[in-house]
């Protein structure tokens, strides 16, 4: 198969867990990477610590793949030599989306009294 760079070249990632499936209590994720269509890299991997709920579960994939999503992103804008579209990331837990788009619980532009 030959992976053409075309002008609506995009990465895209889908990212998902399941909850507490071992019976260790671990969770189980998995992760695929598509560029300009064609499947570039998947993995699926039991998680290294146990998560206290769903949504934990599914950030864990979240926050140790996003990296290597940019750094992908990164090397196919540098192979094609020019800017592309964000990588778009694809994610089943409503909770998780909601974080993300509301800041991720980080509290932002406020100081605190001592």
């Amino acid at each position: 198969m030959i992976l053409k760079l075309l002008e609506s070249f995009k990465v895209v990632a889908y990212m998902y867990a399941s909850y507490a499936i071992h019976d260790d209590g671990k969770s189980h994720w998995g992760i695929v990477v598509l560029a300009g269509g064609v499947q570039v890299f998947c993995a699926s991997k039991k998680q290294r610590c146990a998560s206290k709920n769903p949504t934990d579960a599914e950030l864990i994939p979240l926050s140790d793949n996003i990296g290597f999503v940019e750094l992908f992103h990164e090397f196919v804008e540098f192979i094609k030599n020019s800017k592309i579209v964000a990588p778009l990331i694809y994610q089943g837990n409503t909770s998780v989306i909601s974080m993300i788009e509301t800041g991720g619980g980080i509290i932002q532009n406020e100081t605190h009294a001592v």
